[in-house]
């Protein structure tokens, strides 16, 4: 009964919000950069970046775990422009990513995670430019990888039994899971910069289609408000909006996670995913 009531808010809630949206836009390209919230077809300028650092895990609000050092790549393509003011540089990119997460030593009973974790992201930035070409800047961005999939192994299962046997049983092998990443850099001269990074990633146990498409339209829902938020705010005070949408965007994305770090699903009552807390250093090069 718990369940269908669930089900039955979140799809009268995804309905409303699909007929406002059609009824308000009838321009195609429109409707795609609103759900994409990403110019795709401005996307012209190819970059790279290398990532390193350490994830820790915990799953079901027990940590068990030992922390992994942590590489990856990303390739993809990407844009900026001055959407508000001059002095304020935005990006957009899109791309592909691979990490590998390289278990640590057990210790202490703790269990172990290996995993390679690959998938599509796109990031928005906004930043202040240091110099009159724009061509240094510090920005503050906002990333997410909602189509993420992860091979994991378990090469120490801890001296909980229980715990064992539901990391074994329930996420060994491929998984589909999410990401989303809060970002500082600093563009030191066209085409190189420096950055670090704060990554939370979800892998689940199986993907329940119905009710993670439900609870990803509630997230949906409450990004849009917070663009529409940072686009307001842009247009009266533009110096504010990297650090607004910093805020409003990092805001709404973690605390999604925060909301399912114990139930995929939220708010169905779904099963824990293996949460992934991920910190690193970064290099972007833009070509």
């Amino acid at each position: 009964m718990k369940h269908l009531l669930s089900l039955a808010i979140a799809t009268v809630v995804l309905v409303c919000t699909c007929t406002l949206h059609v009824g308000a836009q009838t321009d195609t390209t429109k409707v795609m950069k609103n759900t994409l919230d990403l110019k795709l077809v401005e996307l012209e300028k190819p970059y790279m970046a290398v990532t390193g650092g350490t994830t820790t895990f915990t799953f079901d609000s027990k940590p068990g775990f030992v922390n992994s050092t942590t590489f990856g790549a990303v390739f993809g393509y990407g844009t900026s422009n001055t959407e508000f003011a001059s002095t304020i540089i935005q990006r957009n990119s899109g791309g592909l990513h691979l990490h590998y997460s390289k278990a640590g030593d057990s210790l202490g009973g703790k269990a172990s995670v290996e995993s390679w974790r690959f998938g599509l992201e796109v990031s928005k930035s906004y930043g202040y430019a240091l110099n009159e070409a724009g061509t240094s800047s510090l920005d503050l961005g906002s990333s997410s990888a909602g189509l993420n999939w992860s091979v994991l192994s378990f090469p120490s299962i801890g001296a909980d039994s229980a715990i064992a046997a539901q990391l074994q049983n329930r996420f060994d092998g491929l998984r589909f899971g999410e990401s989303a990443r809060a970002s500082i850099g600093y563009t030191i001269a066209e085409p190189v910069s420096l950055g670090v990074g704060f990554e939370w990633t979800q892998m689940y146990e199986r993907h329940m289609f119905w009710y993670w498409l439900m609870s990803g339209t509630i997230e949906a829902i409450s990004s849009a408000i917070g663009n529409e938020f940072v686009k307001a705010v842009g247009k009266s005070s533009p110096w504010a909006v990297p650090i607004i949408h910093f805020i409003v965007r990092n805001g709404i994305t973690m605390g999604f996670k925060a909301l399912r770090q114990n139930q995929m699903n939220w708010p169905f009552d779904t099963a824990a995913p293996l949460n992934f807390f991920n910190y690193s250093v970064n290099v972007t090069l833009r070509f």
